[in-house]
């Protein structure tokens, strides 16, 4: 899976800390950040909607509610994923992404 590529995008789900480093480790590689496995958690099922969404199974819920996540929870971190992708124009994002031009 391709890598956080900004803060804003890190700040969007919900990362907060004291640490303003945190948010730079999160967009260079956020397994590698000085996270709890909640956030880990949750960036995982971040990753998996923005990048993989077809692939989303039943398990991936439990896996992420199994971390304290609440269903309204769950629903707002797909939708600011989702939401996230379908703004970045990449080639291979969904068709509201892309422009008539950009096919």
């Amino acid at each position: 899976m391709p890598l956080l590529r900004d803060r804003a995008w890190a700040r969007s789900c919900g990362i907060r800390a004291k640490n303003p480093e945190i948010a730079d480790q999160i967009a260079v590689n956020y397994r590698k950040a000085d996270i709890t496995p909640r956030q880990r958690a949750m960036l995982d099922f971040a990753m998996k909607v923005s990048v993989e969404a077809n692939k989303i199974t039943e398990q991936d819920f439990a896996d992420i509610a199994a971390h304290g996540f609440s269903d309204d929870d769950i629903w707002d971190i797909a939708a600011i994923s989702a939401s996230s992708r379908c703004r970045t124009g990449s080639p291979t994002s969904p068709p509201c992404a892309r422009t008539k031009n950009s096919t």
